[in-house]
């Protein structure tokens, strides 16, 4: 069954579950867009994630979310080279993610691309040779 079938704007739980379920399949991305469900992207993949239609009451509440649940990390938010760039957010999942929003217009609607990155937990062992 679809969540989120209700016309009622996409609350946290569901905002949340649908972050946790695109890193549970390993997308990179996960785009918003009025009209269409969640899209999670990855290298090579795009699949639609198990929500319903986006309105535009539902990018609002996901700006919103964006901007009470999730902070900017001390340690960039004091560097100076960093000024110029966006600052990634982060948001509290499963475990720590980073969450680095996008909002713009894609054929004259609005859009929000959260790109999740995820922490390396150790360091692979490479072997060049």
């Amino acid at each position: 069954m679809m969540r989120g079938t209700k016309l009622e704007p996409i609350k946290v739980e569901e905002w949340m579950s649908v972050l946790q379920e695109g890193l549970d399949h390993g997308v990179d991305r996960i785009h918003f867009r009025v009209g269409a469900p969640p899209l999670g992207a990855g290298h090579g993949f795009s699949s639609p994630l198990d929500f319903r239609q986006l309105a535009v009451c539902d990018l609002d509440a996901i700006a919103g979310m964006l901007l009470s649940l999730c902070h900017v990390p001390e340690s960039t938010a004091s560097d100076a080279t960093d000024a110029a760039k966006p600052l990634g957010l982060v948001c509290e999942l499963a475990e720590e993610t980073l969450v680095v929003p996008h909002i713009g217009l894609r054929d004259g609607r609005l859009q929000v691309v959260v790109e999740l990155a995820r922490p390396l937990r150790e360091a692979p062992e490479l072997d060049l040779f």
